[in-house]
């Protein structure tokens, strides 16, 4: 329980003793009051703050106590923790130094050091790893909701962000049930959006049909790297000539100068076939028919032709016999050359092979850079393609083991809630009697397991009544302090701000206070509220008297020092 709540060093402040059980502090209201008045108003929402502050709450930039005119001032408060009567103390200046004293030995802690104490003394949860838990600090917050985080609107959740998995948690320790097994749960969750996200990066790569996908792209890959090696392979063995190009201009030179030869010993073969046909064309006339013609010729011109016939024969003589000359020369000539351009020939082959053959071992540098590009193409190529085999593979087996997990875990579940049978039994009980207390028909409360894990809901049968969303989070919050305080756990107090009244009949505010106050001295935990004065019912029945549990401490939005703080601010 809470003993006290003061601060050493703002004068102003109205220190708080508080007493166990039921302690109502209230605060009137003015006439001229409104809804948005200065944030402070009268204080009653800012003292659930001020505890949380002091109980490990992160330091809030836009925070009361990390800002002027709080920040500079200490706040303090008494209370039981882990046996001890124990102070912390804790200002908005350095709000990552917390103040612990026990027994008169005061220490210094972190704030992440005393909320892990908090996790563990308070509720025996583990240190905060990568596993999914609740945390102290979500546990705390069921046991003071805050209006900031519309924690009124509904009974399983102190936080209108709060997630599904976070739910299942807080609210299964509350009960006492396994948080384990939905802890494990909240884990598969997590697990099935890493899934969704690789789906949607396969999508992205126009992968629409994602069925199946895994053993098209395992086909794809190991094509692709066979291809891969044969590169690497290529690469590996690779030779670089430093004159490649030298040799290929060489080889190219070399072939137009083979081509060349061949083409004019060609021509010169079929000059050389010509004159072989001249020669043998090439003879004088006969001489029978020299003597015919000159016979015929005789009767004509007798004396001259028997005179020129020698000279005739004589001179057709020297001249085959040059022509034959002339022939046979040029033959030779052509012979020779044809010979010469053989030999360069020959030469020219047996170079052009040494060169072609240095040409095909190697290759040019430009070459290799050529090849070790593809290579680098390739392998990125390769490599995104094995990334969404991979996750393809994954998505596939992922969803296959989420799928019996999850069906397992929701087995485990159902063992758990019929091996705990008793305690959901009392928990029922428990709120319908609290609900019955307040409407006069018990409401119900419904857990059971679905899909997604634990399910809870709650019904009160208030027909025309308004607050029933309140008074169903009121029964809720009183049946978890309960429970909390058999199993020795929790803070060993609740804290109801006045928000959770604002549309309750006053005849159920005057059944809530009786029950509150009736519950915390049956079960041995005090309960704190907040109200403005005018809905501070009068005595009701079985003589319970709300007035006799107001704290002497009145709080007001009247004047400047009428609120908690004993100051205003905006």
């Amino acid at each position: 329980m809470i003993h006290r709540v003061y601060s050493p060093t703002l004068r102003s402040f109205k220190t708080l003793e508080l007493r166990p059980h039921l302690n109502i502090l209230l605060a009137d209201r003015t006439p001229q009051s409104h809804d948005r008045q200065t944030r402070n108003g009268a204080g009653k929402t800012s003292l659930a703050e001020l505890i949380h502050f002091l109980l490990g709450l992160r330091g809030d930039p836009k925070s009361i106590f990390v800002n002027d005119p709080l920040r500079e001032h200490v706040f303090a408060m008494e209370f039981d923790f882990a046996g001890n009567r124990t102070l912390v103390e804790r200002s908005g200046a350095k709000p990552n130094d917390v103040f612990l004293t026990v027994e008169g030995r005061r220490r210094r802690v972190s704030n992440d050091e005393w909320s892990r104490e908090l996790s563990d003394r308070l509720f025996g949860l583990p240190e905060a790893g990568e596993e999914p838990a609740p945390t102290g600090r979500q546990l705390l917050t069921y046991f003071a909701r805050r209006q900031a985080l519309q924690g009124f609107a509904d009974p399983f959740q102190q936080n209108k962000h709060q997630s599904v998995g976070e739910t299942q948690m807080c609210v299964a320790w509350l009960l006492g049930l396994d948080w384990r097994i939905s802890a494990e749960l909240e884990h598969l969750r997590a697990r099935q959006r890493e899934l969704a996200v690789l789906k949607r990066a396969l999508r992205a790569e126009g992968v629409r049909d994602v069925v199946g996908e895994a053993a098209r792209l395992h086909t794809a890959v190991t094509l692709v790297e066979e291809r891969l090696r044969r590169l690497r392979a290529s690469v590996g063995s690779f030779r670089v000539a430093e004159n490649y190009r030298d040799l290929e201009a060489e080889a190219a030179t070399l072939a137009k100068e083979r081509e060349a030869l061949s083409n004019a010993n060609v021509v010169d073969e079929r000059a050389i076939q010509d004159l072989d046909a001249s020669l043998a064309a090439e003879r004088p006339p006969l001489d029978v028919e020299l003597e015919r013609l000159f016979g015929e010729a005789q009767v004509v011109l007798p004396e001259a032709v028997r005179h020129r016939f020698d000279e005739v024969h004589q001179f057709h003589e020297a001249v085959v016999k040059n022509r034959r000359s002339y022939l046979d020369t040029e033959r030779r000539g052509l012979a020779s050359r044809i010979e010469q351009r053989r030999r360069r020939l020959d030469a020219v082959d047996a170079r052009l092979s040494e060169v072609m053959a240095v040409l095909k071992s190697t290759g040019a540098l430009d070459q290799l850079l050529g090849l070790q590009q593809e290579l680098s193409r390739e392998e990125a190529k390769t490599g995104g393609m094995r990334e969404r085999l991979q996750m393809a593979q994954r998505l596939e087996s992922g969803k296959e083991q989420l799928r019996g997990r999850m069906l397992e875990l929701e087995h485990r579940l159902r063992l758990d809630l019929s091996e705990r049978e008793a305690l959901v039994r009392r928990a029922i009980v428990a709120f319908g009697d609290a609900s019955a207390a307040i409407y006069e028909r018990p409401g119900e409360l419904r857990i059971d397991v679905g899909p997604g894990g634990l399910r809870f809901d709650v019904a009160i049968h208030a027909e025309r009544s308004t607050g029933i969303k309140s008074m169903q989070t009121f029964c809720f919050d009183l049946l978890c302090a309960r429970f909390a305080v058999e199993r020795h756990q929790g803070p060993g107090f609740l804290v109801h701000d006045s928000h959770l009244f604002d549309s309750v009949d006053e005849r159920q505010i005057s059944n809530a206070l009786w029950l509150g106050a009736r519950d915390a001295a049956r079960y041995g935990f005090q309960y704190l509220v907040t109200l403005n004065s005018e809905r501070l019912p009068p005595s009701s029945h079985e003589g319970f008297r709300p007035g006799d549990h107001v704290l002497p401490v009145k709080l007001s939005d009247a004047g400047e020092d009428g609120g908690l703080f004993g100051l205003r601010f905006e």
